[in-house]
Order: structure tokens, then C-alpha cells, then sequence
């Protein structure tokens, strides 16, 4: 469920920043197809950029409920 939110806004993204959709498709397009796949997706640092500023844009958890177990007040920390 994550990772096809974080792909639906990565594309939302994109449709609503066409620059930034031409600059990832000229850099993918660029690539050496005969390269290994992780080869290729190590050399894509404008994909990257793009889908971490989406990721910052749009966290998939937006917060982590805790609720403590036990009362921990006045135990030493270490």
C-alpha cells in the first residue's frame, strides 16, 4: 500500500511538473540498456531526487502512534 501511494504521487508529481518529467525521461532514456539493471538504477540521480522529494512531500506513514506499555518515569536511561 506504501509503495503504490508512493507511486501514484511520484506520478501526480510528474503530470503536474512537466519539466521535471522530461528531465527523468531524458535521464532514463540516456541509460546504456545493455547495462545491468542495478548498474542502471545506481546512475539515475535526477529519478532518485525526484521520488525522495516526493517521499518528503507526501510520507507514506505520516506518524507513529506509540503508547507505553509500562510507566517508565524516573528509570534511568542509558
Amino acid at each position: 500500500d506504501t509503495t503504490a501511494s508512493a507511486l501514484t504521487n511520484l506520478c501526480l508529481m510528474l503530470v503536474e511538473h512537466p519539466h521535471w518529467q522530461e528531465i527523468a525521461r531524458a535521464e532514463v532514456l540516456a541509460g546504456d540498456p545493455s547495462a545491468p539493471a542495478a548498474e542502471r538504477m545506481a546512475r539515475l540521480t535526477q529519478c532518485r531526487a525526484l521520488l525522495h522529494e516526493t517521499l518528503r512531500l507526501f510520507p507514506p506513514v505520516r506518524a507513529l502512534p506509540r503508547r507505553l506499555l509500562q510507566d517508565r518515569r524516573g528509570e534511568r536511561r542509558v
